[in-house]
């Protein structure tokens, strides 16, 4: 998305477009993100995000509110498959 302005609303899959990771690699952090819902559900489905608000909340955050910190909590010795260390 380099060199185009951001939508002003998108979902988790342009959110991940966005910020140049895998929609699945979101699925544990994006709740910590602001947020609104459109719809009946409470899912990721129906979560709606304004692409500067999550980018100013990760800069608030260290710049660095990183999806591979809560993986590696869960993965043995911190290493994603593969031996690559993260």
């Amino acid at each position: 998305m380099q060199g185009t302005s951001l939508p002003a609303v998108t979902d988790l899959a342009g959110m991940a477009e966005i910020l140049m990771v895998e929609a699945s690699s979101l699925a544990k952090v994006w709740r910590a993100w602001p947020h609104f819902f459109v719809g009946s559900g409470r899912t990721a489905r129906g979560a709606r995000f304004r692409p500067e608000d999550v980018l100013e909340y990760l800069e608030q955050h260290n710049g660095n509110y990183s999806i591979y910190d809560q993986e590696r909590q869960t993965l043995p010795g911190g290493s994603l498959q593969g031996g690559r260390e993260i």
